[in-house]
């Protein structure tokens, strides 16, 4: 009873575009000021992130008054393309990472990160469920068949967090570019990778 009353309050603030912009500027907000903190943090040792740190301070302060969500999905959009065009000059050289790619991820940190942000996803789908709501309506993401968009919302923020994470399983040598091979475009890793 309760979650069929939680439900139907998800659906309905999904019909209110006002609600959908209002909670999609504070996903896409959070999740462009943890990729600032993180390039930040790096910047003291790579002078050259200092322009891409400040073109990201300035998207930052066009999302209040972004005024539709595919307005703010193109700030979502370039804020994330420096900031992966930042990691270019943080990682490793030997990791071969020119900037984010998927389906198939072509380098051995493209690799970790798809791997994560999916177990991350599924995560946040099963704690929706638990939480009574339906994972398939979020107001960022809009609804498509097969994606549960509230998840996809909810790990907008968690991504700069886990990018560092698995920034650091590379630092590290918890995972180290041998533990990858290609197959045609794609990177693989292998099971000691895995298991590690």
């Amino acid at each position: 009873k309760v979650d069929g009353k939680r439900r139907l309050a998800q659906f309905a603030a999904a019909q209110d575009d006002g609600f959908c912009l209002e909670q999609a500027r504070y996903l896409v907000q959070q999740k462009i000021e943890r990729q600032l903190a993180v390039l930040q943090q790096t910047a003291t040792k790579y002078a050259l992130l200092n322009n891409r740190v400040e073109t990201i301070h300035h998207l930052l302060q066009q999302i209040p008054h972004t005024p539709n969500i595919d307005t703010l999905r193109g700030y979502e959009g370039a804020a994330s393309a420096h900031y992966f065009g930042a990691w270019q000059h943080i990682l490793p050289a030997s990791l071969n990472f020119s900037g984010r790619n998927r389906r198939p991820p072509c380098d051995p940190f493209n690799v970790i990160l798809s791997l994560g942000y999916t177990l991350l996803h599924f995560e946040l789908v099963r704690r929706i469920y638990l939480a009574g709501l339906d994972p398939f309506i979020g107001y960022f993401h809009v609804p498509a068949h097969g994606r549960e968009s509230l998840a996809s919302d909810l790990l907008e923020p968690l991504r700069p967090q886990y990018d560092q994470w698995a920034a650091t399983c590379f630092q590290n040598k918890i995972l180290r570019p041998e533990d990858f091979s290609k197959r045609g475009e794609a990177c693989m890793m292998g099971k000691a990778g895995r298991i590690r």
